[in-house]
């Protein structure tokens, strides 16, 4: 499991604390009867979502009479339970000594993807962390620094909640200084945030949605999160919230973060790493 698909692992309890991808021992165990129910649980009509692009209504209604017939023969449920999941925080290292060290430091994420601003927020302030000349050029932004060989913005969004964070490959100076240089990005966003910084954070942010979404394919996948997530589509909105936030939006949200407990995840050789205690601490 990689650094940062362990993430949301030590983020949250309940379902999202579930790996991602099962291990060869839980995937021996598997048996028909459990494929069935869980297929029974959850291929029902009603938690079917359907979303096209560049097709006719009569298209459309053609393709979905099988696939809504076909999710009723599995019973009318409304899906199979998960445990309720929340954002709590913690710690996860894996000790290899062998390998390259990574550090991770996240945060809860503001609203989820159910909430269009919340899901804004999330991408200016992914940008305006990634402070690398290639995400905002023009800004004369510094490289990673003397604590960071290496650094990109991580964000895992779900429906009412996410994380965002920094995924880092220290320096020679060791853990403890990059854990220091990645809490003090998070720090320094929440004290302010200048006007061409959020000007150019938004265009990043803008630009990878309208990349995202300028297929077919990906247009459907965006109209089907939005069903899935809100009950309701609107191609406009992302864009909009986006356009209507301010310093003071943003700045706010970074301070909202620092105050919750914070997420560490890191693998490699550990012994310079600091105690959860000690980071939580700082932001407490």
């Amino acid at each position: 499991m990689s650094t940062k698909q362990a993430g949301p692992l030590a983020a949250f309890t309940g379902g999202l604390a579930r790996p991602l991808l099962p291990d060869a021992e839980t995937l021996g165990a598997l048996t028909p009867k459990a494929v069935h129910d869980f297929v029974s649980a959850n291929f029902t009509a009603a938690n079917t979502t359907i979303a096209a692009a560049g097709a006719t209504l009569g298209a459309l209604t053609h393709a979905a009479g099988p696939l809504v017939a076909a999710g009723r023969l599995g019973g009318a449920g409304a899906g199979a339970g998960a445990a309720a999941s929340k954002y709590s925080g913690g710690v996860l290292t894996a000790l290899t000594p062998g390998s390259a060290p990574l550090v991770a430091l996240a945060f809860e994420a503001p609203g989820g993807l159910s909430d269009v601003k919340g899901t804004a927020l999330s991408a200016v302030l992914k940008a305006l962390l990634n402070e690398t000349r290639e995400s905002l050029p023009y800004l004369g932004k510094a490289p990673a620094g003397d604590a960071l060989d290496s650094v990109v913005p991580v964000v895992h969004s779900y429906k009412s909640t996410g994380i965002i964070g920094l995924l880092a490959s220290p320096a020679a100076s060791g853990a403890a200084a990059a854990v220091d240089a990645l809490s003090s990005r998070f720090e320094a966003l929440a004290k302010g945030v200048s006007e061409p910084a959020l000007a150019a954070a938004k265009a990043v942010a803008l630009g990878g949605y309208r990349a995202a979404t300028a297929s077919k394919s990906g247009a459907v996948q965006d109209l089907a999160q939005q069903l899935l997530a809100r009950g309701s589509a609107d191609a406009g909105a992302y864009a909009a919230a986006v356009g209507a936030l301010t310093a003071k939006d943003v700045a706010g949200a970074a301070a909202a973060l620092v105050k919750g407990a914070p997420t560490l995840v890191a693998s490699g050789p550990l012994s310079e790493l600091p105690k959860y205690d000690v980071i939580a601490r700082r932001f407490s």
